[in-house]
Protein backbone atom coordinates (compact mmCIF):
# COMPACT_ATOMS: atom_id res chain seq x y z
CA UNK A 1 0.00 0.00 0.00
CA UNK A 2 2.87 2.51 0.98
CA UNK A 3 4.08 2.38 -2.63
CA UNK A 4 0.85 3.24 -4.32
CA UNK A 5 0.37 5.57 -1.41
CA UNK A 6 3.51 7.80 -2.53
CA UNK A 7 2.86 7.38 -6.35
CA UNK A 8 -0.84 9.08 -5.77
CA UNK A 9 -0.09 11.61 -3.66
CA UNK A 10 3.59 12.44 -3.09
CA UNK A 11 3.84 11.18 0.48
CA UNK A 12 2.90 7.96 2.60
CA UNK A 13 -0.28 8.53 4.89
CA UNK A 14 0.55 4.83 6.87
CA UNK A 15 3.43 2.94 7.15
CA UNK A 16 6.89 4.51 5.90
CA UNK A 17 9.23 1.43 4.15
CA UNK A 18 12.22 2.90 6.99
CA UNK A 19 9.78 1.99 10.17
CA UNK A 20 10.60 -1.36 9.85
CA UNK A 21 14.44 -0.27 10.49
CA UNK A 22 14.36 2.07 13.40
CA UNK A 23 16.63 -0.10 15.16
CA UNK A 24 18.93 -0.52 12.59
CA UNK A 25 19.18 2.86 11.85
CA UNK A 26 19.01 3.87 15.58
CA UNK A 27 22.11 1.55 16.46
CA UNK A 28 23.86 2.81 13.32
CA UNK A 29 23.48 6.42 14.81
CA UNK A 30 22.02 7.87 12.24
CA UNK A 31 19.82 10.82 12.37
CA UNK A 32 16.37 11.96 10.88
CA UNK A 33 17.75 14.90 8.23
CA UNK A 34 15.31 17.20 10.37
CA UNK A 35 16.65 16.13 13.54
CA UNK A 36 20.42 18.11 12.58
CA UNK A 37 19.97 21.62 14.25
CA UNK A 38 22.51 22.95 11.75
CA UNK A 39 23.66 21.48 8.46
CA UNK A 40 26.18 24.26 6.64
CA UNK A 41 28.19 23.17 3.32
CA UNK A 42 31.44 21.52 3.65
CA UNK A 43 29.26 19.29 6.96
CA UNK A 44 29.72 15.57 6.39
CA UNK A 45 26.39 13.80 6.91
CA UNK A 46 25.23 10.01 6.79
CA UNK A 47 21.43 9.70 6.10
CA UNK A 48 18.95 6.88 5.60
CA UNK A 49 16.14 6.92 3.47
CA UNK A 50 14.45 5.82 0.16
CA UNK A 51 14.99 6.76 -3.34
CA UNK A 52 12.75 8.70 -5.24
CA UNK A 53 12.83 10.47 -8.67
CA UNK A 54 16.35 9.28 -9.80
CA UNK A 55 17.53 10.51 -12.94
CA UNK A 56 20.45 9.58 -14.91
CA UNK A 57 22.53 12.28 -16.88
CA UNK A 58 25.08 12.76 -18.94
CA UNK A 59 27.82 15.60 -18.51
CA UNK A 60 29.32 17.96 -20.99
CA UNK A 61 32.18 15.85 -21.48
CA UNK A 62 29.57 12.62 -21.91
CA UNK A 63 29.67 11.10 -18.33
CA UNK A 64 27.16 10.21 -16.47
CA UNK A 65 25.54 11.16 -13.19
CA UNK A 66 22.74 10.76 -10.99
CA UNK A 67 20.57 13.14 -9.14
CA UNK A 68 17.70 11.47 -7.27
CA UNK A 69 16.07 12.71 -3.40
CA UNK A 70 16.82 10.42 -0.79
CA UNK A 71 13.54 10.88 1.48
CA UNK A 72 13.09 9.76 5.39
CA UNK A 73 10.35 10.18 7.51
CA UNK A 74 10.79 14.35 8.62
CA UNK A 75 11.79 15.35 4.78
CA UNK A 76 14.11 14.99 2.02
CA UNK A 77 17.23 16.12 0.80
CA UNK A 78 18.94 16.29 -3.38
CA UNK A 79 21.81 14.06 -3.76
CA UNK A 80 24.05 14.22 -6.57
CA UNK A 81 26.32 11.02 -7.44
CA UNK A 82 29.09 12.61 -10.29
CA UNK A 83 30.44 9.93 -12.69
CA UNK A 84 32.77 8.10 -10.26
CA UNK A 85 30.25 7.53 -7.35
CA UNK A 86 27.77 6.91 -9.95
CA UNK A 87 29.92 4.21 -12.03
CA UNK A 88 30.53 2.50 -7.81
CA UNK A 89 26.81 2.67 -6.81
CA UNK A 90 24.82 2.82 -9.89
CA UNK A 91 22.98 -0.24 -9.12
CA UNK A 92 21.59 1.18 -5.82
CA UNK A 93 20.44 4.53 -7.30
CA UNK A 94 17.22 3.53 -8.51
CA UNK A 95 13.75 4.29 -7.06
CA UNK A 96 12.84 2.77 -3.56
CA UNK A 97 15.62 1.55 -3.14
CA UNK A 98 16.58 2.04 0.57
CA UNK A 99 19.61 3.20 0.95
CA UNK A 100 22.28 4.41 3.51
CA UNK A 101 24.00 7.95 1.97
CA UNK A 102 27.32 9.26 2.70
CA UNK A 103 28.27 12.66 1.23
CA UNK A 104 29.17 16.09 1.75
CA UNK A 105 26.39 19.32 1.53
CA UNK A 106 27.33 21.12 -1.13
CA UNK A 107 24.67 23.95 -0.87
CA UNK A 108 21.92 24.17 1.26
CA UNK A 109 19.33 26.71 -0.01
CA UNK A 110 15.96 27.67 2.62
CA UNK A 111 14.88 24.06 2.90
CA UNK A 112 16.72 22.25 0.16
CA UNK A 113 19.98 20.56 1.00
CA UNK A 114 22.33 19.05 -1.65
CA UNK A 115 23.96 16.12 -0.69
CA UNK A 116 26.94 15.18 -3.14
CA UNK A 117 27.29 11.72 -2.83
CA UNK A 118 30.49 9.76 -1.54
CA UNK A 119 29.68 6.38 -0.75
CA UNK A 120 26.34 4.33 -0.87
CA UNK A 121 25.32 1.44 0.96
CA UNK A 122 21.47 -1.01 0.73
CA UNK A 123 20.06 -0.22 4.02
CA UNK A 124 19.21 -4.11 4.08
CA UNK A 125 22.61 -4.80 4.31
CA UNK A 126 23.23 -2.41 6.70
CA UNK A 127 23.10 -4.96 9.77
CA UNK A 128 24.86 -7.73 9.07
CA UNK A 129 27.27 -5.92 7.02
CA UNK A 130 28.57 -3.74 10.33
CA UNK A 131 28.12 -6.57 12.86
CA UNK A 132 30.88 -6.92 15.32
CA UNK A 133 29.65 -10.46 15.91
CA UNK A 134 27.37 -13.39 14.85
CA UNK A 135 25.57 -15.59 17.48
CA UNK A 136 24.45 -18.72 15.19
CA UNK A 137 22.07 -20.90 17.19
CA UNK A 138 22.14 -24.74 15.18
CA UNK A 139 19.14 -26.73 15.08
CA UNK A 140 18.32 -29.06 17.46
CA UNK A 141 19.13 -32.38 15.43
CA UNK A 142 22.29 -35.06 16.29
CA UNK A 143 25.22 -33.37 14.55
CA UNK A 144 27.51 -35.51 12.23
CA UNK A 145 30.87 -34.07 10.36
CA UNK A 146 29.09 -33.33 7.18
CA UNK A 147 26.31 -31.01 9.23
CA UNK A 148 29.60 -28.81 10.39
CA UNK A 149 31.11 -28.70 7.32
CA UNK A 150 28.53 -27.25 5.63
CA UNK A 151 28.18 -24.87 8.27
CA UNK A 152 31.68 -23.75 7.90
CA UNK A 153 31.66 -23.25 4.42
CA UNK A 154 29.13 -20.99 4.54
CA UNK A 155 31.04 -19.15 6.92
CA UNK A 156 34.08 -19.36 5.01
CA UNK A 157 32.74 -17.18 2.03
CA UNK A 158 33.88 -14.40 2.69
CA UNK A 159 36.21 -13.35 5.76
CA UNK A 160 36.18 -10.74 7.83
CA UNK A 161 35.85 -8.64 11.10
CA UNK A 162 32.70 -10.26 12.39
CA UNK A 163 33.93 -12.82 15.27
CA UNK A 164 31.29 -16.05 15.15
CA UNK A 165 29.90 -17.54 18.07
CA UNK A 166 27.97 -20.76 17.93
CA UNK A 167 25.11 -21.83 19.89
CA UNK A 168 25.25 -25.76 20.50
CA UNK A 169 21.65 -27.10 21.82
CA UNK A 170 22.67 -30.42 23.51
CA UNK A 171 20.11 -32.27 26.09
CA UNK A 172 18.90 -29.69 27.95
CA UNK A 173 21.27 -27.11 28.25
CA UNK A 174 22.79 -24.53 25.36
CA UNK A 175 26.89 -24.73 24.73
CA UNK A 176 28.26 -21.55 23.56
CA UNK A 177 31.67 -21.81 21.32
CA UNK A 178 33.35 -18.64 19.72
CA UNK A 179 34.89 -19.63 16.77
CA UNK A 180 38.23 -17.73 17.12
CA UNK A 181 39.84 -18.23 14.08
CA UNK A 182 37.23 -17.41 12.10
CA UNK A 183 35.91 -14.34 11.35
CA UNK A 184 33.70 -13.23 8.53
CA UNK A 185 32.66 -10.21 6.31
CA UNK A 186 28.41 -10.35 7.37
CA UNK A 187 25.76 -10.63 4.52
CA UNK A 188 22.07 -10.96 3.95
CA UNK A 189 23.04 -14.27 1.86
CA UNK A 190 25.33 -15.85 4.66
CA UNK A 191 22.43 -15.51 6.53
CA UNK A 192 19.68 -16.85 4.36
CA UNK A 193 22.18 -19.65 3.39
CA UNK A 194 22.72 -20.58 7.36
CA UNK A 195 18.83 -20.13 7.88
CA UNK A 196 17.79 -22.59 4.66
CA UNK A 197 20.26 -24.92 7.24
CA UNK A 198 18.09 -25.24 9.87
CA UNK A 199 20.24 -22.35 12.04
CA UNK A 200 18.65 -18.81 13.74
CA UNK A 201 20.87 -16.04 12.80
CA UNK A 202 21.66 -12.69 15.33
CA UNK A 203 23.81 -10.00 14.42
CA UNK A 204 25.04 -7.46 16.86
CA UNK A 205 26.08 -4.42 16.19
Amino acid sequence: MSRQEKAAIGFYLSVHPLDAFKETIANLKILNIADYTEINPGDNLKLAGIVSGAQVRYSKKGNRFCIFRLEDQSTGVKCLAWSEAYTKFADAMKNDKLLIVEGRVEAVDAQEITLVVSDVKDLIEAVPKNARSVSITLPVRDFDEEYFTDIFSVLNQNQGRCDVFLQLPLSEVEVRIQSAPLRIQGSSKIQSDLEARGCRVEWVL
